[in-house]
C-alpha cells in the first residue's frame, strides 16, 4: 500500500494534511487531519485531490468514517460525496486487530459502524 498526501500551509505554518492512496479506479482518501481548526485548507486539500484523480483517470474519490465522527460526515457532504456504504457493526471486526480503538467516539457515541462516502468524477 502506497499512502500519499498533500499538506496546507497557512502563513507559512503547516495547518492541515490530507493522506490518500491510489487504486485502480479511484481514490481513498485515508486521512484528512486539521491542525489548525478554522482556519486550515481543507477544501484545498480536497481539490487538490480531486485534480489529481483527473489527472490519474480516477472514476472517484472515497472516504470512509465511522458513525460517530458526524462532522465528517457533515464535511464530506458539503462537498458533493454521496453515501454510498453502510458497514454495521464493522468497528468490532476492527478491534481485534487494533484493540486499542475506543468504544467512545466524538459526543460519546458508541463507535460501531464505517460508512463510505463517494465523490464521482466527471473525466474529459
Amino acid at each position: 500500500i502506497d499512502t500519499q498526501g498533500f499538506i496546507a500551509e497557512v502563513k507559512g505554518e503547516r495547518a492541515g494534511i490530507i493522506l490518500y492512496e491510489l487504486r485502480t479506479d479511484n481514490i481513498e482518501i485515508i486521512a484528512l487531519v486539521s491542525l489548525r481548526p478554522q482556519q486550515w485548507g481543507g477544501t484545498a486539500l480536497i481539490k487538490s485531490i480531486i485534480e489529481l484523480a483527473k489527472k490519474e483517470n480516477k472514476k472517484s474519490i472515497t472516504v470512509i468514517t465511522t458513525n460517530d465522527n458526524t462532522q465528517a460526515l457533515r464535511y464530506y457532504q458539503k462537498r458533493s460525496f454521496v453515501i454510498t456504504g453502510f458497514f454495521p457493526d464493522s468497528v468490532r471486526v476492527l478491534r481485534k486487530l487494533k484493540p486499542e480503538l475506543p468504544v467512545f467516539g466524538n459526543d460519546r457515541i458508541p463507535i460501531r459502524d464505517e460508512i463510505e462516502l463517494k465523490l464521482e468524477l466527471e473525466l474529459n
